[in-house]
């Protein structure tokens, strides 16, 4: 496999689906007013990952969940609005936000930001296993893991094509909601070139062989997936 295919991974698999319902805490209410806004603080590295712009947050006050609609993202920093009028929030400082997919749903593109998000943690991992190790059973023993994760996604990725067809050009034209996290993958490209050709390095052992045959076969399945 040469380096290049990087690059193919990175196109088709950035059209696939994973599905969650579990929320997820996002950080912690630092700042309200008496107009509805708040600040939050997010205990998430890169929380513009997981919520964009127009995406809805839940604080948990008490016993309720109160709707926020984020306004801003700068870097951990998120403002939100109150979807109804709660009047004075300043007690809601120090409480948790959580993102529920439930209440996302219908935002546009909202469960591919959910991928994408899945998409480059799996990047990261691939890369930092290959790079840390000189060991050919590690390097093949990764190589498996990435085949099973996107051979996994197969039946979705035929439902995801055909609910988003203009994401076929993603990587080149990003829709404006997606535009973080296509600059974050071609920020990873170089790695992810990297440890294919590290991997090719290896390819004479019989298990990296083997494993990288495997990984052809999941990926020319993954171009046809769709169509």
């Amino acid at each position: 496999m040469k380096a290049s295919s990087a690059i193919l991974i990175i196109l088709l698999f950035a059209n696939s689906l994973f599905a969650s319902s579990e929320p997820r805490q996002i950080g912690n209410v630092i700042f309200a007013n008496g107009r509805g806004e708040i600040m939050i603080y997010s205990n998430v590295e890169n929380p513009s990952l997981i919520i964009s712009k127009n995406s809805i947050v839940s604080v948990k006050y008490e016993k309720s969940l109160l709707k926020f609609t984020v306004v801003e993202i700068c870097e951990k920093y998120i403002r939100a609005k109150a979807i109804d009028d709660k009047g004075n929030l300043s007690n809601l400082e120090n409480s948790p936000v959580f993102f529920f997919d439930n209440d996302n749903s219908s935002l546009r593109y909202g469960d591919a930001k959910k991928v994408l998000n899945s998409l480059i943690k799996i990047y990261e991992n691939f890369i930092f296993s290959i790079e840390s190790t000189e060991e050919a059973s590690i390097i093949a023993a990764t190589i498996d893991t990435f085949s099973t994760d996107i051979e996994n996604l197969l039946p979705e990725m035929e439902r995801v094509n055909k609910k988003y067809p203009e994401l076929k050009n993603f990587y080149s034209s990003p829709p404006d909601e997606l535009k973080y996290e296509a600059e974050t993958l071609k920020a990873l490209e170089p790695s992810l070139n990297n440890a294919f050709f590290k991997m090719n390095l290896y390819s004479q052992n019989s298990s990296v062989q083997k494993s990288m045959e495997r990984l052809g076969k999941v990926l020319e399945r993954l171009k046809n997936a769709g169509k």
